[in-house]
């Protein structure tokens, strides 16, 4: 009874030491190495997201529209200026009462342009934003907000420059863009810019990340390779005892 109570202890020895191997060569052969940037940018004086009143807005005007005013995982991309061009069409648009709060959302189609100036040369990317929202509150203040969902919208095409942040976005691309407008005095609805227009300025943020999973190093190998020897030389030594 004893001798079984040992080899049942001693198989269930081998199989935690097993386990723990496995773990130990996986957890060290998948971790990946994560990386996130953020550019938070806000539009520069009279740049604005202008509606027409027609179920339309565009970004118009001559220059830059906004600077980069901040960053969350890099800083070489501080204080760049960039441009949104693109007309859009609102679509059909929901609304709802909440708490007395006025909100409403709607798709939005069409594609434009989005370009970064880094002094030398200039990442371009192409533009959507997938919906679009506004929340109003007893009509005196409102808050717009494109891309609400942060959907991967923005795909660049074209950088050859040498800035660091902004060959991480072309790298990582398609990243997410999201903006937000506000409207004071009145606050202005979806339905009201849609239907009577509208102007006002904006700032958003640009997101990318990205997590790497390489394959085992050979020193991991080399560790799970080393514990399966151990395990079988505890079997063999098992066999002999009995």
């Amino acid at each position: 009874m004893d001798q079984l109570a040992k080899n049942q202890h001693s198989g269930r020895s081998s199989k935690s030491l097993m386990i723990g191997l496995c773990v130990l060569a996986l957890t060290v052969g998948t971790v990946g190495s994560a990386s996130a940037l953020t550019l938070n940018f806000s539009s520069v004086a009279g740049a604005t997201i202008t509606f027409d009143g027609g179920g339309e807005f565009t970004f118009p005007g001559d220059g830059f529209d906004f600077v980069v005013g901040s960053e969350d995982g890099g800083s070489a991309a501080l204080g760049l200026q960039g441009k949104l061009d693109g007309t859009f069409t609102i679509g059909e648009i929901s609304s709802e009462t909440v708490l007395g709060i006025v909100i409403q959302s709607a798709t939005v189609t069409g594609s434009g342009t989005f370009s970064i100036y880094d002094g030398t040369d200039t990442l371009v990317a192409t533009l959507k934003w997938p919906d679009m929202s506004s929340l109003i509150y007893n009509t005196a203040y409102s808050t717009g907000t494109l891309n609400f969902g942060a959907t991967p919208n923005l795909d660049v095409t074209d950088y050859t420059g040498s800035n660091s942040d902004l060959h991480f976005l072309a790298e990582k691309s398609p990243a997410s863009i999201t903006l937000t407008f506000t409207f004071l005095n009145p606050g202005l609805s979806l339905e009201e810019l849609a239907s009577s227009g509208g102007a006002a300025g904006y700032a958003g943020n640009i997101s990318a990340d990205f997590t790497v999973f390489p394959v085992p190093a050979p020193a991991t190998l080399l560790l799970l390779g080393t514990g399966l020897l151990a395990l079988v030389g505890l079997r063999c030594r098992k066999k002999r005892k009995n």
